[in-house]
């Protein structure tokens, strides 16, 4: 549901994590990368996209994904290339990965890939939206729980039935990993009512869950400090943080309990159809 304007990806503190503004680049759904960014890479392909572009194909996103990690690889043939993905575009990167082995791209050639709130299990939401997207009289209740967590979801779009945890999409990442070589951290918010933290594991990834609560958690968890301190460790080869025994019990018990709560979501909208 992003746009080329305002996305909570943007809120990656990009400074603070050593990186020089210019050589940012954010990716567009549209293909290339998002007018304004990356200043300092000139002649990498530039387009504008809507949040319609982001409830396509996630495969064909994904390939032209793709498509800019080679452009930026061979920008600056010297440089190792680091990817922050938030939310769906965790999955677009895992496919990106794929894709970029299938065609026999250097994965050396990156560094740090990390996902913040991607719902690598798939996501709760998106199985109830699925599973009611016949279902006419769900319409109005469905509307009212996407319009609260502000997901502006197209029932009817492609994504949407890839996001289901029961997706030949979410199965086959689930099946595959991490592929070798790949350093992979995946983060998740410990109240992100939009991707609950069970679903962001990842088989092969470093995996910490940051105590970022409220309704905004699912975009607040990017530009957290909590958030920042992990992409950092894992910047330098640091496992994650610690937590406190009680923070642990927290993380587990408040993801399952959204996880249930949202499953319950998705019965009462499919008994509503």
């Amino acid at each position: 549901g992003s746009t080329s304007g305002p996305a909570a990806i943007d809120d990656l503190r990009a400074s603070d994590l050593g990186y020089d503004d210019g050589r940012v680049v954010r990716f567009s759904y549209a293909g290339g990368r998002t007018p304004g960014s990356a200043p300092a890479l000139p002649g990498l392909d530039a387009s504008g996209y809507t949040s319609g572009d982001t409830q396509g194909d996630a495969v064909a996103a994904a390939a032209r994904l793709a498509d800019l990690v080679e452009q930026v690889a061979a920008a600056d043939p010297q440089a190792q290339v680091d990817v922050y993905a938030h939310s769906l575009g965790g999955l677009v990167t895992r496919l990106a990965l794929a894709e970029l082995e299938a065609r026999g791209f250097d994965l050396t050639r990156l560094g740090l890939v990390a996902t913040i709130a991607s719902p690598h299990g798939g996501a709760d939401l998106a199985t109830a939206v699925a599973a009611t997207a016949d279902a006419p009289r769900a319409g109005p209740a469905l509307d009212a729980v996407t319009s609260v967590l502000g997901l502006g979801l197209d029932p009817d779009a492609p994504v949407v039935e890839q996001l289901s945890e029961r997706s030949s999409l979410v199965d086959g990442l689930v099946r595959v990993g991490v592929p070798e070589g790949v350093r992979f951290l995946s983060i998740a918010a410990r109240g992100d009512v939009v991707v609950a933290s069970p679903h962001t594991d990842v088989d092969g990834a470093d995996e910490v869950t940051v105590p970022v609560v409220g309704l905004a958690a699912h975009s607040t968890v990017v530009g957290s400090d909590a958030a920042t301190a992990e992409l950092a460790r894992a910047l330098v080869g640091q496992p994650p943080g610690c937590e406190a025994w009680h923070d642990v019990v927290a993380d587990v018990l408040t993801g399952h309990a959204i996880s249930a709560v949202e499953d319950d979501v998705g019965l009462m909208l499919r008994a509503a159809g």
